[in-house]
């Protein structure tokens, strides 16, 4: 125990080397220490080396399955980190939320195995079933912003914008320098149709994020959307010069010259964004209505 002490605190000190020596030290005494090599785990993982910490927590739950923590955070390594195999993470989550484990585990690190495994549910897109998983969550955990951002995300991915908006309308008050949460609140606002709100929203967020492509294409929607043509036109530009490989730009900007009825420039955008994407369902709605509209029905 004095060991574990001992490593805890070289690690609050950022001694990281001298903590791992220490722990070293305690797993040449008791190979199978589960606390040992959880407490590896955190240090890999705090480190951002999201692979060693994967196997050190996968090796203490294996240890000693009783110590649910470690499945709780192998799956969070595998879910935000390595966001690889959605399965690999929602079996370690699982494993923790069994009627034996649940003994283990306190109020706040059940909401974190219940938002986890609606992570993967959701990257599984079984969108239903992570609803039910995060609402559960957040019902143990109401004041997680966490959370509050993941079933925001579920819900807009189930369009389900009108639930969505005040889940995002919230975490950006907290944490306004977070992208994601920016772009999902304007979107969910776009969205709804809410198009003062969002030019409002827009506005404040390009001051926050002055390069930002996917704000940049925000702002173009909206104006595009208020028939600001010059200002829509410019900021859909402005989207692809900071990211060039934003698909979505090149697909929106095509629409809009589609409806200027700027056909060749349309089409230069739909066709740049072809040969990024070339599956894109919306790419190619664009360029079915481009063929309709240069009367080419059997191209469209």
């Amino acid at each position: 125990e004095l060991t574990f002490l001992l490593a805890e605190a070289q690690s609050i000190k950022r001694q990281d080397k001298e903590a791992m020596a220490t722990l070293e030290r305690a797993l040449k005494i008791h190979k199978d220490s589960a606390k040992a090599l959880h407490m590896m785990g955190n240090l890999h993982r705090d480190a951002g080396r999201a692979a060693e910490a994967s196997k050190a927590y996968e090796a203490a739950f294996q240890a000693d399955p009783a110590h649910v923590i470690s499945a709780v955070e192998l799956a969070a390594v595998e879910l935000l980190l390595l966001k690889g195999d959605p399965a690999k993470g929602l079996q370690a989550v699982e494993s923790a939320l069994t009627e034996k484990a649940l003994a283990e585990l306190g109020p706040a690190e059940l909401a974190r195995a219940k938002v986890l495994k609606g992570v993967a549910l959701a990257a599984q897109f079984k969108l239903k079933e992570a609803e039910a998983e995060l609402k559960e969550a957040l019902e143990k955990d109401p004041s997680s912003l966490f959370i509050k951002a993941q079933l925001a995300r579920v819900l807009r991915a189930n369009r389900d914008f009108a639930a969505a908006l005040p889940l995002y309308e919230q975490v950006v008050k907290e944490e306004p320098a977070n992208i994601e949460y920016t772009e999902g609140y304007i979107s969910s606002l776009v969205l709804l149709g809410k198009m003062v709100d969002a030019a409002k929203a827009v506005e404040a967020a390009n001051s926050r994020f002055t390069n930002d492509a996917r704000i940049a294409l925000l702002y173009g929607r909206i104006d595009d959307a208020r028939d600001q043509i010059a200002s829509a036109e410019a900021h859909y530009q402005r989207a692809l010069k900071a990211d060039p490989n934003l698909v979505e730009a090149n697909l929106y900007l095509g629409r809009f010259y589609l409806r200027l009825r700027r056909h060749a420039d349309a089409r230069a955008q739909l066709e740049e964004a072809a040969k990024k994407a070339p599956a894109h369902a919306g790419l190619r709605a664009g360029l079915g209505e481009l063929g309709l509209t240069e009367k080419k029905v059997r191209l469209a």
